[in-house]
């Protein structure tokens, strides 16, 4: 049987579809983020756009040919509904987190944290590892370590940084550095759309902490499971006490287990996307 619905990713795709297509088939879109906002966030903040830039007139045209569009997030939803009025607009979150594929984790020794920063090396994220390092990590505290996995770090010179910090750059298989760490910093200063970082975070069974900007358009209540830190002595303040105590990092994994189970389950975010794709 020939499948009735055509799924695309990411907007543009949208403009390569003949109108053929369109009349045979219902035609979804998925979202990873309102590009227009995104756009009008480089623009103000004066960084480089390292994307295909649309404007909200051109964003809205693009959506206006699908029938359905999957935004990233609830809060994405009506920015992307109000852009497109007459496409019918779903959220589907990521499922990239499984019930029953989070690995248990060592017990650990108090008086070590190993800590985890994993960016790509677009421009908020080095803005947030340069504040981290220059003004928020505590540097002589003992036991506390920094790994810097991803292309964020290619451009650091590691002789510069202390040894508790180590940047490892690119590597073959992220869940090696998740399996290694203690804790995830999930931390984020500006942007649009939902963190990865975090998601992933949880999808390791890693507790993670994180910045009121990573937790844009998380369901339920985040902020009651991830720690927030706003500047250098909530974080150092936050590391120490981790540090010390196991049971206060294991009680924070498990808030964090116990919220992506009720809210990241693949059948609860796709449920309103299969709905309509039955319907």
């Amino acid at each position: 049987m020939k499948a009735p619905v055509v799924l695309v990713n990411f907007p543009y795709r949208l403009a390569e579809l003949g109108p053929e297509l369109y009349a045979r088939k219902a035609v979804a879109v998925l979202t990873h983020d309102v590009i227009s906002e995104r756009v009008e966030k480089f623009v103000g903040k004066g960084w480089p756009i390292d994307f295909e830039p649309l404007t909200r007139e051109q964003e809205a045209a693009l959506i206006d040919r699908a029938k359905v569009a999957i935004a990233i997030s609830n809060e994405d939803r009506q920015k992307l509904q109000a852009l497109a009025p007459d496409v019918h607009v779903i959220t589907g979150f990521p499922p990239m987190f499984e019930p029953d594929a989070v690995p248990a984790r060592p017990k650990r020794q108090p008086g070590r944290l190993r800590c985890l920063f994993v960016g790509s090396g677009a421009t908020h994220n080095r803005l947030t590892l340069d504040w981290l390092l220059k003004k928020a990590w505590p540097t002589g505290a003992e036991g506390i370590e920094l790994q810097i996995v991803g292309s964020v770090g290619l451009a650091l010179n590691q002789e510069e940084l202390p040894p508790s910090i180590q940047v490892r750059g690119r590597v073959p298989d992220i869940s090696a550095a998740y399996d290694e760490a203690d804790l995830a910093l999930a931390l984020v200063l500006e942007g649009t759309g939902v963190k990865m970082k975090l998601l992933e975070a949880v999808r390791y069974g890693i507790p993670a902490i994180t910045t009121v900007e990573g937790l844009r358009g998380l369901p339920g209540d985040a902020a009651g499971a991830f720690p927030i830190v706003s500047d250098g002595v909530s974080l150092a303040s936050l590391l120490s006490q981790l540090s010390e105590s196991t049971d206060s990092l294991d009680d924070m994994a498990a808030r964090q287990l116990a919220w992506a189970r009720e809210h990241l389950a693949p059948d609860v975010l796709t449920h309103d996307l299969m709905k309509e794709l039955i319907h």
